[in-house]
């Protein structure tokens, strides 16, 4: 008969050999490469608002908040790809087509559209859909209904600006959100700083100029070499910009070739532009350059979008 003893010796040497074999194990399924696991495709549902409000019969209020607290529940994270839209659209899309007068879906939506699922064109369709109500249907509610729901208001055009800057490269329209959230009396101070500027054509490309630069700082590699090549085409664009000011003030509205000439001359400039491009006076009566110049960052619409009310 085994004393208890040697049973405890041996119950020991178990327990610790199992001890080393599952750190051993452990440690081994560390080096193995396993393979690229896609993400399944997630479930979603597409509901009209009539449908919606149809099939909870008449408990849609109910059932519009649940739908918000299932997308604040979500749990994905991964990024969609190119031309996929994000399964957490349609839920806020729907929340806000039943209940448009709600606030939060639109701002934080938004955010999680962008910064959470990179879904940069749904997030532009949410946003749009705030500003339509801001501009059409906000002024049927009481005033205390701005003031306690909707006090943020200057939020959604800062974000609308931000996603035109950032995710579409649309200074234009970007700048006519900033102008849009600097109208409101409670907007922060450097909101009002940067609508006051951006009320120029010439502030739009100094805001523009600015940015770039802010951006090329701290960059490296590749990522720093197409910001400045994007900010020579911007200043590029901006330089023509300014001669075409000029010529008209010199011209005074009545541009011609010989006018053209000696507006090169008293300027002292050789006829070519700073990226070598050669400088010549359209049937338009505007002075353009040899070099074509892509729309960077949509400023060929400044004339037609900026002034826009």
């Amino acid at each position: 008969m085994i004393s208890r003893k040697v049973h405890l010796i041996i119950s020991v040497s178990i327990i610790l050999s199992c001890f080393f074999i599952q750190s051993y194990f452990s440690e081994k399924l560390k080096t193995i490469q396993t393979a690229f696991v896609e993400m399944p495709r997630q479930y979603r549902n597409v509901w009209t608002p009539q449908l919606f409000k149809a099939l909870t019969f008449g408990q849609w209020p109910t059932a519009i908040d649940w739908t918000w607290v299932k997308v604040l529940q979500d749990t994905a994270i991964d990024h969609v790809r190119d031309g996929e839209t994000a399964p957490v659209f349609y839920a806020l899309d729907l929340i806000t087509g039943v209940d448009p007068a709600q606030y939060e879906p639109y701002f934080h939506g938004a955010n999680l559209l962008t910064v959470i699922r990179n879904d940069r064109e749904s997030a532009l369709k949410i946003l749009n859909k705030a500003k339509l109500f801001l501009e059409k249907d906000i002024h049927q509610y009481p005033k205390y209904f701005h003031i306690d729901h909707w006090g943020d208001s200057w939020k959604i055009y800062m974000l609308l600006g931000y996603t035109y800057l950032f995710e579409f490269d649309d200074l234009v329209q970007s700048a006519i959100s900033f102008r849009e959230a600097s109208h409101y009396p409670n907007a922060p101070a450097f909101i009002v700083r940067l609508g006051l500027k951006l009320k120029t054509k010439r502030g739009v490309y100094e805001v523009g100029l600015q940015l770039l630069d802010f951006l090329i700082k701290g960059k490296e590699g590749k990522v720093k070499s197409k910001l400045q090549k994007k900010r020579d085409l911007l200043f590029h664009h901006y330089f023509i910009f300014r001669l075409n000011e000029d010529y008209e003030i010199f011209s005074k509205g009545k541009a011609t070739n010989k006018n053209f000439k000696e507006f090169l001359k008293k300027r002292n400039f050789s006829g070519r532009d700073p990226m070598g491009g050669y400088l010549s006076l359209s049937k338009s009566g505007k002075i353009e350059s040899s070099i074509s110049v892509k729309n960077i960052l949509n400023m060929d619409h400044l004339e037609k979008l900026i002034w826009k009310k």
